[in-house]
């Protein structure tokens, strides 16, 4: 006789919650997921560590380099388990362009272009905002990507920015 496992009202074998997690805004920002991940893989490191596992064999159950469970078992010794299980700043790379300057690129970006052009290119947004003293300089992967970032379409009133000059102008 096999007896079927009793599911809850609404929900089906093997289905997701019906009250998944969600943060305020309504999403999981994915850094705190990583860095959840790292945290968990560092204490995995150490209950292993703690169970007398050697450290190849630790490296292998959680997939991680040897000099890595070197470097968590000399940092929880120097550093106690608090800070080892709490993340360090990590700054990386500054922003270029403040968001008083962004501003200014979507407003410039939505404008007329220059006379002569059809469009604004990444190339002559560059040059205007180092030219109007608003950046010492600025790469057009980076105008790019602060454009995309916009929700507007300028590109479809006739004017915008394209990612090229045309060969004609």
């Amino acid at each position: 006789m096999i007896i079927e496992e009793e599911v809850f009202p609404g929900h089906e074998k093997n289905s997701r919650s019906r009250y998944p997690f969600r943060s305020a805004n309504g999403s999981f920002n994915s850094s705190i997921r990583a860095s959840m991940r790292r945290a968990i893989k560092r204490a995995r490191i150490l209950l292993l560590a703690e169970a007398n596992q050697s450290d190849p064999e630790i490296a292998d159950d959680v997939g991680v380099s040897l000099a890595t469970v070197f470097h968590i078992r000399r940092r929880s010794c120097q550093e106690g388990l608090d800070a080892l299980l709490t993340e360090k700043v990590r700054p990386g790379q500054p922003r270029r362009l403040d968001g008083r300057q962004e501003a200014f690129l979507t407003a410039l970006a939505c404008s007329t272009p220059p006379a002569g052009h059809a469009r604004w290119t990444m190339e002559l947004l560059a040059d205007r905002l180092v030219q109007l003293q608003v950046v010492e300089a600025i790469s057009d992967s980076t105008m790019h990507r602060v454009l995309k970032k916009t929700t507007s379409t300028p590109g479809k009133n006739g004017s915008g920015v394209s990612a090229r000059s045309p060969a004609n102008f």
